[in-house]
């Protein structure tokens, strides 16, 4: 069943700031914080009370992000390492109980990538996810048994290429 529980009220805030500290650095921050709340149950299912957090609304989360750019042997490098953290999320059902309640782990993540540009159509990179190897849940499901953990630790490398064509290909002839 489907059904307007009531009311809420969210209240937060999100930023963005890039800081270009020296050449060929930038320097990034981002992140937001969500205070979403029900405030009114106007429905007759007692899955809610006031006060109860939003399911699946992370309470917070931040990217902090550092990138270099420069030539190097004449080609474009660019490196990046990035710092990720989200706070839980929640999941509550009190039509089976108050002890119903559960919250995803905070998730911390770490990565890095590094691309050398050879030209327009060829690049070569090496990447790093999740360095940290945080295995935590990412939703609060587990208490259902579908709990969804992050990815573990990846290293990587990849090669993409583009080709260009002159038209003729695709012009019916």
């Amino acid at each position: 069943a489907i059904q307007n529980v009531g009311q809420v009220r969210i209240r937060g805030f999100e930023g963005d700031v890039s800081w270009r500290p020296f050449d060929h650095w930038r320097l990034v921050a981002r992140g937001d914080f969500l205070d979403a709340k029900f405030t009114e149950i106007n429905s007759t299912s007692t899955a809610y009370l006031p006060g109860d957090r939003i399911d699946l609304v992370p309470r917070y989360q931040f990217t902090l992000s550092a990138e270099n750019d420069m030539t190097w042997f004449g080609k474009n490098v660019v490196s990046r390492i990035d710092y990720s953290q989200q706070g839980p999320e929640t999941y509550r059902n009190r039509t089976s109980g108050d002890f119903y309640h559960d919250e995803s782990n905070t998730i911390d993540m770490l990565g890095s990538n590094t691309r050398l540009k050879w030209n327009d159509n060829l690049s070569f990179a090496v990447f790093a996810r999740n360095l940290l190897d945080d295995q935590g849940f990412t939703n609060p499901y587990a208490i259902l048994g579908n709990g969804v953990r992050s990815r573990p630790r990846t290293f990587g490398v990849e090669l993409p290429t583009a080709f260009a064509c002159c038209g003729h290909c695709f012009a019916g002839t």
